[in-house]
């Protein structure tokens, strides 16, 4: 499989299982990962931090979320003692109800991880940074030296590195704990796998 046609599956199956979660996922757990990561949050970073993300998250998710589907929910809302409303018609809606609690909470499940993990960026980004340039220097070296850039080890580390940014991407919305260190590590593993990657990217034009 090319690193191209990886990268897309990725892409697809992210964007499947996000729906197939709001379709399947009960609110509850989805509502108990999130209070679990916060739990978690709370021990690693202070409470100070944790309200502060939280507030955050609840400013991005009301601006994008609940003042454009309030009308929405509004209307999907059923009204138990309505009596024009026939029993399957009453299901039918409820359930309608649930999937769309479900949905909201993985949205919010979502922005809170995509906070979390702005939280580590800084880190992520020096150390892929950093293990970036050092790929490209280990490799100018091995040119200057002629020695062999093995492009089976090129393929099966970036094929690595696709798939540790495609596991960080389907992890981020399922309703599972999720610890706080899974965003350092992520990218630590992402740092090496790019940086020898890159060590073995094959001769290009007049390098």
């Amino acid at each position: 499989m090319q690193i191209w046609s990886h990268i897309k599956l990725w892409i697809i199956v992210s964007i499947f299982s996000i729906f197939f979660v709001m379709a399947t996922a009960k609110p509850e757990s989805v509502y108990e990962s999130v209070q679990h990561d916060l739990k978690k949050l709370e021990r690693v970073f202070g409470k100070d931090s944790t309200k502060n993300l939280v507030d955050r998250t609840n400013s991005i998710f009301n601006f994008f979320f609940e003042r454009n589907l309030k009308t929405v929910h509004d209307e999907m809302r059923v009204e138990n003692e309505s009596p024009r409303v026939f029993r399957w018609e009453g299901d039918l809606v409820k359930e309608s109800n649930t999937m769309l609690k479900s949905a909201k909470l993985e949205v919010y499940n979502i922005i809170l991880r995509f906070n979390i993990m702005m939280m580590w960026l800084p880190f992520i980004v020096l150390f892929a940074g950093v293990a970036i340039f050092d790929g490209f220097m280990m490799r100018k070296v091995k040119i200057a030296s002629f020695k062999y850039t093995n492009p089976v080890l090129y393929n099966t580390f970036m094929h690595g590195a696709v798939f540790i940014a495609g596991s960080f991407m389907f992890l981020m919305h399922l309703p599972i704990v999720m610890s706080v260190w899974f965003f350092p590590l992520a990218g630590i593993l992402l740092g090496f796998f790019l940086m020898f990657g890159i060590m073995n990217l094959q001769r290009m034009g007049t390098d």
